[in-house]
């Protein structure tokens, strides 16, 4: 339960506590640092108009998270840490720099462990300050002047490439890339560490594909391995008298978004070497990992739920890749592929556990600020199963927020199957209740999971958001199917669950516009689509 960020926007001191703060927290102590108007020295008094910071971005917000492990070290019962430093030009009275830890009670030792952090801040973080007054500026903090070239590098200098890594949100343990474990070794999943922050500069605007991103994505040494995904069509439609845009995520080259996911790990992992990939899915992702293995040159083997569609079964077989049905709930195919991973013959792409999906996933709330005339959505609704999609929209969404390219994050809400909602349960209830969030029988078979492993990091994505998660039932789902057919958009069941939650949202009068459903698979991989639509 942590934040970091090195940004320009003004900082809001409620809204950082409110990132550290859970049930059970009982204090927050914020230490805070602002621009003073005079400074008295040896050699009298110094009048200051601005300050203005610089910061090796990158590089800075690694040594933002030492900063973290070590207050943790120190104070084991700090539950939340936020740190933010603030640059460009600081005003008096401005706050430039934040560090706040949160923990059960105020004698569990957060004053000291945020004033460590603060003193820590300025001893390691690479930020540096220039005072501007009436008699001119001078570089007061820093011993080295940056350069407008060192600031705009990629990652810690103009020589160096950004730092991409592998690290686990609960332990802090890293790894690199190419580690062959497809979580932590404390068995929760792993993120992306070290990328550049957002810029728009950085966009490849001659490029109309997921990849016009590509410096925001993978290291420089890394090519893409692609079929042109990506930057799928906002079609706006309106409903009931409110205007909707419809993301076209089904028109992917495999039909799905799980496209994007598979392009950016087998372009990561076949640059080191990587050519056997394996993982066990419902249709979309095997599909989409067969079709990128192909690409590549490479092999998959995909463990598919007895129950998926023949139709996603076929296509998985269409790129030749080896397919095994598994029979029983949806889990078991999870373990058959577990259990090829531990022979240590392949590679799991897991699809659930690996930290590429949802981070590939961050280009879709990218291209919808694009698209949208360089303004956020107010609400985005999409299909809720494992949440790598959630996951990465909220990523994405942040990184435009740090980059002061947007006011605030969307609502992010979220759509499950009745038959089939643990998150729902967790997020209404607290907890989930086994016997009604068994992996039960739906024609969403996209989000049939009954133990999503990012759980606890969609339900705090969802709650940041100020969103919702929300469920339908199968009658729903149909009548969704055919009123998207009605306006000539071709979506699987998993897609349509989102209209009936959308006619929900409207009637509340709750949510900001603009909506956007995300229309996550193609309804051409729908098999018996006569006996649905009757």
């Amino acid at each position: 339960m942590d934040y970091f960020a090195i940004t320009s926007d003004r900082l809001d001191v409620t809204a950082l506590a409110q990132k550290i703060t859970i049930p059970d927290t009982g204090a927050v102590c914020i230490f805070v640092g602002t621009v003073r108007g005079l400074t008295k020295g040896e050699d009298g008094t110094v009048q200051t108009e601005y300050l203005h910071y610089e910061a090796y971005q990158p590089m800075a917000e690694k040594k933002l998270r030492q900063v973290a492990d070590e207050i943790r070290e120190r104070y084991p019962r700090t539950v939340g840490i936020a740190i933010v430093q603030r640059i460009g030009d600081l005003k008096v009275g401005d706050v430039t720099v934040a560090v706040a830890c949160s923990s059960g009670h105020r004698t569990d030792g957060v004053f000291d462990a945020a004033r460590y952090g603060i003193d820590r801040l300025k001893e390691i973080v690479p930020i540096w300050k220039k005072e501007v007054g009436p008699g001119g500026s001078v570089w007061v903090e820093g011993s080295y002047h940056p350069t407008p070239q060192d600031v705009s590098a990629p990652a810690g200098g103009a020589d160096e490439s950004p730092a991409f890594e592998l690290a686990c949100p609960a332990c802090r343990e890293t790894y690199p890339l190419d580690t062959p474990l497809f979580r932590c070794e404390c068995g929760e999943p792993l993120e992306i560490l070290g990328a550049p922050g957002f810029s728009l500069a950085a966009v490849d605007q001659s490029d109309y594909s997921m990849w016009r991103y590509r410096s925001l994505l993978i290291p420089p040494t890394v090519e893409p391995v692609t079929l042109g995904e990506g930057w799928t069509p906002l079609i706006p439609i309106e409903v009931d008298g409110s205007a909707v845009h419809l993301k076209l995520e089904s028109l992917n080259p495999s039909g799905s978004f799980k496209d994007r996911g598979a392009s950016l790990l087998v372009s990561i992992l076949t640059s080191v070497g990587i050519t056997s990939f394996h993982d066990d899915s419902s249709g979309n992702a095997g599909a989409a990992l067969s079709a990128y293995a192909a690409r590549a040159g490479s092999s998959a083997h995909l463990f598919v739920p007895e129950y998926a569609s023949p139709v996603k079964k076929a296509q998985i077989a269409l790129y030749g890749a080896r397919l095994t049905e598994v029979p029983g709930p949806r889990v078991t195919a999870t373990r058959a592929a577990e259990a090829l991973h531990a022979q240590g013959h392949s590679y799991y792409a897991s699809h659930a556990y690996n930290p590429f999906s949802p981070f590939a996933y961050k280009s879709i709330a990218y291209e919808l600020w694009e698209q949208l005339g360089h303004h956020a959505p107010g609400t985005v609704v999409l299909p809720l199963g494992n949440g790598t999609q959630l996951l990465g929209l909220a990523m994405g969404f942040q990184d435009l927020l740090d980059a002061g390219l947007i006011d605030g994050q969307p609502r992010l809400v979220g759509v499950q199957a009745q038959s089939c909602a643990p998150l729902w349960h967790q997020y209404h209830n607290g907890h989930a209740q086994d016997g009604q969030v068994s992996s039960g029988p739906t024609i969403a078979e996209g989000i049939r999971i009954g133990e999503p492993v990012r759980s606890r990091a969609v339900l705090e994505s969802v709650r940041a958001s100020s969103g919702a998660i929300m469920t339908v039932d199968e009658m729903a789902i149909v009548d969704g199917l055919k009123e998207l057919a009605a306006r000539g958009f071709a979506v699987e069941p998993t897609s349509a669950v989102v209209w009936s939650a959308l006619r929900q949202l409207i009637r509340s009068d709750t949510f900001p516009g603009p909506v956007v459903l995300s229309l996550t698979g193609s309804g051409f991989k729908t098999p018996n689509l006569a006996e649905l639509i009757n």
